[in-house]
């Protein structure tokens, strides 16, 4: 159904291969498309082709089930669709696979780009939490100090003759 252009032995080419690298493209649209031999901009616009919708809903599906990512955030990085859009591609999708599981073999590359994607993310989010919680802790070890600067109790001389 919808397969990346392989050589003859059904292994990807050493371009494509590239896009899925960890330290590869960044933008992920750009690299799912590559891969179906589509346009970034394809799957942003809003037409009904049938080639252009079929590849758009199988980058939904990778996104959704592979990259752990939100229907409303895939719905914003795909030409700002609804994420009820989404849901019905990906639920589409998912019906299409389930009838057809030999088409997940032919998406080892997009499927490990969006696993990859995940798990970078996890990465960030995890780094993160860690900064926030250091620079909440710094920030309470600061207010701590301001408030005993504060209550230092001074001596004052009260001067004779009042």
């Amino acid at each position: 159904m919808l397969m990346a252009a392989t050589d003859t032995k059904g292994a990807l080419s050493e371009t494509q291969l590239a896009l899925f690298e960890p330290s590869g493209n960044d933008d992920v649209l750009a690299a799912l498309a590559a891969y179906f031999d589509s346009s970034k901009e394809e799957l942003e616009e809003h037409t009904r082709r049938v080639d252009v919708v079929r590849v758009r809903h199988m980058v939904m599906y990778i996104l959704r089930e592979y990259g752990g990512m939100s229907f409303p955030a895939i719905g914003r990085l795909i030409g700002n669709r609804d994420h009820t859009t989404v849901i019905h591609a990906v639920n589409k999708t998912k019906n299409e696979v389930t009838k057809d599981p030999s088409i997940l073999e032919s998406l080892t590359g997009p499927i490990a780009f969006a696993e990859a994607l995940k798990l970078r993310k996890q990465k960030v989010e995890a780094e993160l939490k860690e900064m926030n919680a250091k620079l909440y802790a710094e920030a309470m070890a600061h207010i701590q100090s301001s408030k005993a600067n504060r209550l230092v109790l001074r001596e004052r001389v009260i001067p004779e003759g009042i």
